[in-house]
């Protein structure tokens, strides 16, 4: 749970997706297929203008925001985006000490340093690998074979402690957009 914002998100098996918010199930609006195009370009402005409608609703809270910032294109979208619409949201980036092929640090920064964004960088070390697994396994409810749950864990955890409630990241617009 993160707060009184949304808990969730579900994928039925007919890929309707729904939104759960105060113990409220609904299913999210989607391009309806009259609306759907074979041209590119109305294709891809129909996409633009459900990604900033999609960021407008998630921006529209009481609760601190903040996004994580990789560097790559999804997140800085999102971060861009949303300081078009006038929330310049802070941002962290997790680092990876003594692993430098998997720090995206140097990336985010520039992202940030480019939108104006305040940015944090958090670096986890092999020791908080092995102080933290028990703490993540004990978190999650089923066997999960993703090893970025535990970094992703403790990044989490650093950013609530700030005090944010709300995390926006770019998770999962690969797999849409083909990035991958």
């Amino acid at each position: 749970l993160y707060g009184d914002e949304v808990v969730g998100t579900l994928s039925q098996r007919n890929a309707t997706n729904l939104f759960i918010r105060f113990g409220e199930t609904k299913a999210m609006p989607q391009i309806p297929s009259s609306e759907a195009s074979n041209d590119a370009t109305t294709a891809l402005s129909l996409i633009e203008q459900q990604l900033h409608d999609s960021l407008r609703s998630r921006l529209d809270t009481q609760a601190p925001v903040a996004a994580l910032l990789s560097g790559g294109l999804d997140s800085a979208m999102l971060c861009a985006i949303a300081a078009e619409q006038g929330k310049k949201l802070p941002t962290f980036t997790l680092g990876y000490q003594g692993y430098g092929r998997d720090d995206e640090r140097t990336n985010a920064k520039i992202t940030a340093t480019e939108l104006g964004l305040e940015h944090h960088e958090v670096v986890i070390g092999r020791d908080d690998f092995a102080e933290q697994l028990d703490h993540v396994l004990t978190a999650l409810d089923e066997p999960l074979n993703d090893p970025a749950a535990l970094p992703l864990y403790m990044l989490m955890q650093h950013i609530a402690e700030q005090g944010f409630k709300v995390v926006l990241s770019g998770e999962g617009s690969d797999e849409l957009f083909l990035g991958y």
